[in-house]
């Protein structure tokens, strides 16, 4: 009489059983999952990063508007007179794209911007490629950081307050507000 061992071999082995399929479940899961993680995670420090890269740029552009006026754009109290530009975020890129000059003037000047390609806008378009464009016209427009916020820019310095010098440059990261949770971005 054959052993029960025997009698096995002699029938292949066709399937796989319930454990080894939940098994093999499991660890498929558990690398999707972790694959995930890191690859959203990953993708909101690439975003920051290049919230941060953005913020260079701009700082380079305020460093040449100071060089080649003697102070950083300052921020009206009003916009009055001064078109479409309703906003300090408007305000700023008109300044750096020389536009508008120190005493708030529409110029029609040379703009300080080295670099503008690889930041991204409101209005898609490239501001001030169209030829069509009047040199010393204003555009409404701004400077959007990875998230499609804009950039927010202050520097309101007044002439008793000697201890403000420079600017703040700032992103409000993900969740678009201003707020202490850690993932607004400050440049100053």
């Amino acid at each position: 009489m054959p052993s029960r061992a025997n009698s096995q071999s002699h029938f292949p082995r066709t399937a796989f059983t319930l454990f080894e399929l939940i098994l093999v479940m499991g660890v498929l899961g558990l690398l999707v999952g972790s694959s995930l993680v890191i690859f959203l995670g990953g993708r909101s420090e690439v975003k920051k990063d290049r919230a941060k890269a953005d913020m260079q740029v701009i700082q380079q552009g305020l460093e040449a508007y100071r060089a080649r006026f003697g102070d950083y754009p300052k921020i009206p109290s009003n916009y009055s007179g001064l078109g479409v530009v309703d906003t300090p975020e408007e305000f700023l890129l008109n300044a750096l794209f020389g536009k508008i000059g120190p005493v708030y003037d529409v110029v029609a000047g040379i703009p300080v911007m080295v670099n503008s390609s690889i930041l991204e806008y409101a209005n898609q378009a490239l501001p001030y490629i169209d030829e069509a464009v009047p040199a010393n016209s204003l555009k409404s427009n701004w400077f959007i950081d990875p998230w499609g916020n804009a950039y927010e820019y202050d520097y309101r310095p007044s002439d008793n307050d000697w201890l403000v010098f420079g600017y703040t440059l700032r992103s409000y990261g993900e969740n678009g507000v201003r707020d202490a949770n850690g993932d607004d971005i400050v440049a100053e």
